[in-house]
C-alpha cells in the first residue's frame, strides 16, 4: 500500500523544522520559535484534516494507547502554564510583585500567578511546539521505512552544523554565522551561542548516529568463524559498508568533546555506554558487541586525546566553579520554598532569582544551571513533577521495548541514550531552554517512542532470538 501524500509532507516538514532550528542561533530570536510554532500548527491541521475525512493511514492516537499518560500529563502541563499567565487566578496565587506594582503605581491591576505573562506565554507557545514536533513525529515514524529515512536526515543535519563547528574553530574564526563570538573563545559552538547547549544537541546527533550504526546486516554463520575472522567481519561492516554512519559518529563525538564542556562530555558517554549496553544485551554472539565497544573506546581515547586538553582544564577548575553554582542552588531551593505550589510563571526564571541574588554571585546567572530546580521554581512543584513524569513514562516505554528482536531494535535504545543524556546535563546546566535542542530531543525521542511499543506473544510461539544483533534481511 502506497504512502500518502501527507505523510510525506508532514516528514518533509519536521525535517525542514529540525533543519532550521539551529541556524538562527539556536531560534532564541522570537521570530525564529515563532516560525517553528507556525509550521508546527501547520503540520498539526494538515494532518487533522485528512484525519476527518479519513485519509489518514498510519496509526491513530487510539491506536497508541501506551502514550495515553504522556499526553494526558502533557495537556495538564499546558493547562497549568496558560493559568498561570491567566489574569483571572485567584488573587492570593498571584505573585507579590503585582501588589508591590499597585501601591507604587496607585491603581488596580490585572496580576497573575506568573510575574512575567507575557514571557510566560512566548514559554507556552515553545511547550506547545515541542509537544507538535513529537506527536507528529510518532505518528509519521510508526512506519518503520520512514522512521529509517527520517533517522538519517537528522544525523545529517547534526552532522553538517557539527562540521561547520569543527572547521570554524580549526581555522580560528571565532564567529557564530556574521557575528564575531564574544564568549566560548576557542570552543565549538557551532551557530549556537552556547557550548553547553550545543553539546546537548551534538550529543543528542551522536545517539541517532549510533542508532543508524547498530542496524548491522549481518549474513548468518558470518561471526561462526574464530576471533581473526570475526573482526575481519565486523571491520568490513563498520568500516566499508557502514562508513558514512561511522564517519557521523566521529565528527559528532569530535563536537561534543571540543566544545569543552565538562558535563557536556561526561552525559554524552554515559549516553554511548547506555546506548551500546542496552542495544546488545540481547545478542546472543557477543563479538560484534566487543569488537564495537572496543572500537568507541579507541576512537574515544584518541579524539579526547587530539581535542580534549581544554574539557581536562575545565575539569580541574570545577571547584572554582562549584561554589558559586552551590550558593545558586541555594537561593533558587530557598525561594522554591517560599512558593512551592503555583510558581512564578513559565520562563521567568531570570526576573524571579534578581529578587534573591546575592553579592557572593559574580557572573550573571540568566538560568539555574539545573534545570530540575529551575522547572521547580517557575512551574511549582506539581507542574515540574508531571513535566518529569512526562519524560520518565517516556523513557520507560523505550526500556521495555528495547533489546527485543527485529531490525529497528536500535530505535528503543535511542530514546534511552537521548533520554540519559539530556537528564544528567540538565544536572548542570539548562540547555532544554534552547528552542533547538528541545526539537532535536522531541524528534528523536518521537522517533524511539514509535516502536517503543512492546508486543506480546501467545502462548507457546516460538522465541526469536539474536544471533548477531539484528535480524537479518
Amino acid at each position: 500500500m502506497p504512502e500518502p501524500r501527507i505523510n510525506k509532507l508532514i516528514a518533509w516538514l519536521l525535517l525542514a523544522i529540525v533543519a532550521f532550528a539551529p541556524l538562527p542561533f539556536g531560534s532564541e530570536p522570537r521570530w525564529a520559535w515563532s516560525l517553528i510554532a507556525v509550521a508546527t500548527g501547520l503540520g498539526l491541521l494538515g494532518w487533522s484534516a485528512c484525519a476527518l475525512v479519513g485519509r489518514r493511514r498510519v496509526p491513530l492516537p487510539r491506536e497508541m494507547p501506551h502514550l495515553a499518560p504522556v499526553g494526558i500529563l502533557f495537556a495538564a502541563v499546558l493547562l497549568w502554564v496558560a493559568f498561570q499567565a491567566s489574569p483571572w487566578s485567584p488573587a492570593a496565587l498571584h505573585a507579590p510583585v503585582w501588589g508591590v506594582a499597585e501601591s507604587l503605581l496607585n491603581r488596580r491591576l490585572a496580576g497573575a500567578i506568573s510575574i512575567n505573562p507575557t514571557e510566560t506565554i512566548g514559554g507556552l507557545v515553545r511547550l506547545a511546539s515541542y509537544g507538535g514536533v513529537f506527536f507528529l513525529t510518532t505518528l509519521v515514524a510508526a512506519s518503520a521505512d520512514r522512521a529509517l529515512w527520517l533517522l538519517r536526515g537528522v544525523v545529517a543535519v547534526g552532522v553538517v552544523y557539527a562540521g561547520y563547528g569543527l572547521v570554524n574553530e580549526l581555522l580560528g574564526l571565532n564567529k557564530v554565522l556574521w557575528l564575531t563570538k564574544w564568549r566560548d573563545l576557542g570552543d565549538v559552538s557551532s551557530t549556537l551561542l552556547d557550548r553547553n547547549a550545543y553539546a546537548t544537541y551534538a550529543g543528542l546527533g551522536l545517539t541517532g548516529a549510533l542508532a543508524l550504526l547498530f542496524r548491522p546486516k549481518f549474513r548468518d554463520g558470518d561471526l561462526d568463524g574464530g576471533w581473526r575472522s570475526s573482526i575481519r567481519v565486523c571491520a568490513d561492516y563498520f568500516f566499508t559498508r557502514s562508513w558514512p554512519s561511522m564517519a557521523a559518529v566521529a565528527i559528532l563525538f569530535a563536537a561534543v568533546v571540543l566544545t569543552h564542556s565538562r558535563s557536556g562530555t561526561a552525559a554524552a558517554m554515559l549516553s554511548v555506554a547506555l546506548f551500546v549496553l542496552f542495544a546488545t544485551r540481547r545478542w546472543q554472539n557477543r563479538k560484534p558487541a566487543y569488537f564495537v565497544g572496543l572500537a568507541i573506546c579507541l576512537a574515544g581515547g584518541i579524539i579526547l586525546a587530539i581535542g580534549g586538553t581544554g574539557t581536562a582544564e575545565r575539569m580541574g577548575r570545577v571547584g572554582a566553579a562549584a561554589s558559586e553554582r552551590s550558593e545558586v542552588y541555594r537561593l533558587t531551593a530557598g525561594t522554591i520554598a517560599e512558593s512551592p505550589l503555583p510558581g512564578t510563571g513559565h520562563r521567568t526564571f531570570a526576573e524571579a532569582f534578581a529578587a534573591y541574588r546575592s553579592e557572593a554571585l559574580q557572573a550573571p546567572f540568566p538560568h539555574g544551571h539545573n534545570m530540575y530546580l529551575e522547572t521547580a521554581l517557575e512551574l511549582g512543584v506539581a507542574g515540574a513533577a508531571a513535566l518529569l513524569a512526562l519524560v520518565a513514562w517516556l523513557a520507560l516505554l523505550c526500556l521495555r521495548a528495547s533489546g527485543r528482536p527485529g531490525r529497528n531494535a536500535a530505535l528503543p535504545c535511542l530514546g534511552l541514550a537521548a533520554t540519559a543524556l539530556v537528564a544528567s546535563h540538565s544536572l548542570t546546566d539548562s540547555t532544554l531552554r534552547i528552542p533547538a535542542v528541545a526539537i532535536l530531543f522531541a524528534a528523536l525521542m518521537g522517533i524511539a517512542c514509535a516502536h517503543g511499543k512492546t508486543r506480546r506473544l501467545p502462548a507457546g510461539a516460538p522465541q526469536r532470538h539474536i544471533r548477531t544483533g539484528i535480524q537479518p534481511n
